[in-house]
């Protein structure tokens, strides 16, 4: 009856074709340690350190063979897996960012920001704008000053707003002045009253978004802020949509 075997089975790779293989070089290293004592007896030492050094490398040879075939998971263990093909060393570099020396560049950088917040501003049902206005506020071409402005308006009015004109002061090319025509439903061209409580209204506001200027025009109330938009006075979109 044939014994139960121990050990270690053997390994796929030990294929008939592997052991021949191996058993070939084992021959190969035999016959150069054997040459050893020949080319030592020629009394030859550079025919000497020529057959240590063929044997060794034989034997080198037979061993690693040997460990691959019959311990493949061990060896497996101490391969370390392909790394990664290195980075470019040339990489694409971050575009620079825009400083105060670059008010323009500044704006440029939050026009997204500008965007959405002038896209929540002209879904509120207390404002009024033509499709011009409109088309600036969800472009974030309008200052955020001015969106923050009409934002606390219209928590407790409702506006008409005709246009986001670009004042000559503007210094970042935003849109930097806004023209009301209506407050509450009453026309600021035709209303005294209406005028001064627009214009009072406008007044009471503080830096940095209080405008620079008020002033009454034929089509309405035209209030301008001037200088640099500040940095940080709205929320980025992704921060917006985080919040509880």
């Amino acid at each position: 009856m044939a014994q139960p075997t121990t050990g270690k089975p053997p390994h796929p790779l030990a294929s008939e074709s592997v052991g021949d293989a191996t058993t070939d070089m084992f021959a190969r290293w035999m016959h150069e340690t054997e040459a050893i004592g020949n080319d030592s007896a020629s009394g030859s030492p550079s025919n000497h350190r020529t057959a240590v050094v063929a044997a060794c490398i034989a034997g080198l040879i037979v061993a690693v063979t040997l460990a691959i075939v019959f311990w493949p998971d061990e060896l497996r263990g101490l391969v370390a897996p392909p790394s990664a093909s290195p980075s470019d060393p040339i990489a694409e570099q971050a575009p620079p960012v825009p400083s105060e020396s670059d008010p323009a560049g500044v704006a440029d950088a939050l026009t997204p920001t500008r965007a959405s917040a002038g896209l929540q501003l002209t879904e509120n049902s207390a404002l009024r704008l033509n499709s011009g206005a409109e088309t600036q506020l969800i472009d974030g071409q309008v200052d955020a000053r001015l969106i923050l402005v009409l934002a606390v308006l219209l928590s407790d009015h409702t506006l008409t707003v005709a246009d986001f004109p670009q004042a000559e002061e503007s210094v970042t090319g935003l849109r930097n002045a806004v023209v009301i025509t209506q407050l509450d439903g009453s026309d600021l061209v035709s209303n005294a009253q209406a005028r001064v409580d627009a214009t009072s209204l406008l007044l009471t506001f503080t830096p940095p978004v209080a405008p620079t200027q008020v002033t009454m025009t034929d089509d309405g109330i035209l209030a301008l802020v001037d200088g640099p938009e500040p940095p940080g006075l709205l929320a980025t979109p992704a921060a917006a949509s985080s919040a509880p």
